[in-house]
C-alpha cells in the first residue's frame, strides 16, 4: 500500500461486495457483518471505495496502527527450538536429566 493507511469504515450495498471490496488495491478488510465493514486504506483505496458501485458510503476513522511484523530471524529461531525439543532423543535425554535432578543427584 502507498501512503499512509487511514481506518476506514464502509457500508456496503449488499452483503456479498465485501468480497470485492477486499480485493481492491490499497484496501484491507479485517472485519464485515454484511452491512458494515471496517479496515484500513490508503488514500488511493479510499478514492476506489468512494467510487465503486457497491459501496454506499465511506468513513475515514483516522491514523491506521498496523501491527508489527514478527523480525524473521526471531520467527525462524523459534521455530527451531520447538522443533529440536520435538526430536524423541531430545525429550527422552530431558526426562532423564529430570529424574537425575529429582533424586537430588545422589550419587551409588
Amino acid at each position: 500500500m502507498s501512503g499512509c493507511p487511514q481506518c476506514v469504515r464502509v457500508r456496503l450495498a449488499v452483503p456479498e461486495a465485501v468480497h470485492q471490496v477486499g480485493r481492491i488495491p490499497g484496501v484491507h478488510v479485517e472485519r464485515s457483518d454484511g452491512i458494515l465493514a471496517q479496515g484500513y486504506a490508503d488514500a488511493a483505496g479510499v478514492s476506489r471505495l468512494r467510487a465503486h458501485r457497491l459501496v454506499k458510503g465511506v468513513e475515514v476513522l483516522g491514523q491506521a496502527r498496523l501491527p508489527e511484523p514478527i523480525e524473521p530471524v526471531t520467527a525462524t529461531i523459534g521455530h527451531a527450538v520447538v522443533e529440536f525439543l520435538h526430536q524423541p532423543w531430545v525429550q527422552v535425554g530431558l526426562v532423564a536429566l529430570f529424574l537425575k535432578l529429582m533424586q537430588g543427584g545422589k550419587r551409588p
